[in-house]
């Protein structure tokens, strides 16, 4: 609901996305609605799952995790993130995440400012479904301000 510049997002309000790693992701908030200072996302990874490392080179992003466990890579580190963990990727830094265990994690993750993010999810969003096709990803995420890194990515270390 938004009202007066004022936005609330009641339990299983948001917007469905596609971000590349293909897991259930909600758009939360948005550019739109938040006069472009933050867009928010909530996701359950599935099992093995996680997106592609790649930089973001308009905004910085954020993570909390919910519930299960993921691995994140933030530059050259590579950290264990359980359950409460809160981590921020500054602007223009390498990252992603990798749900290494058994279970499926939920996640919160957000982008300040929301830059051009909600059109980059929508973009992706009519990408046709099965695995993604680089060369179309890649024009998307060039016309968005984000760089995709298809290879070195290695979080089992």
């Amino acid at each position: 609901m938004v009202f007066e510049g004022r936005l609330v997002v009641l339990p299983g309000g948001g917007k469905p996305v596609k971000g590349l790693s293909g897991d259930p992701t909600v758009a939360l908030a948005g550019g739109e609605e938040t006069a472009g200072t933050v867009a928010v996302y909530e996701q359950v990874t599935a099992a093995g799952s996680g997106p592609p490392l790649h930089i973001h080179h308009e905004c910085a992003e954020m993570f909390y995790v919910l519930e299960g466990e993921l691995t994140l890579r933030i530059g050259s580190d590579v950290v264990r993130a359980p359950a409460g963990t809160f981590a921020f990727v500054p602007q223009g830094v390498t990252h992603t995440y990798t749900n290494l265990g058994t279970v499926p994690a939920r996640l919160l993750y957000w982008f300040s400012p929301a830059a051009r993010m909600t059109s980059y999810f929508t973009q992706l969003g009519k990408l046709p479904p099965g695995p993604p096709n680089r060369d179309a990803v890649d024009a998307i995420a060039r016309e968005h301000g984000v760089s995709i890194l298809w290879e070195g990515l290695d979080t089992s270390t």
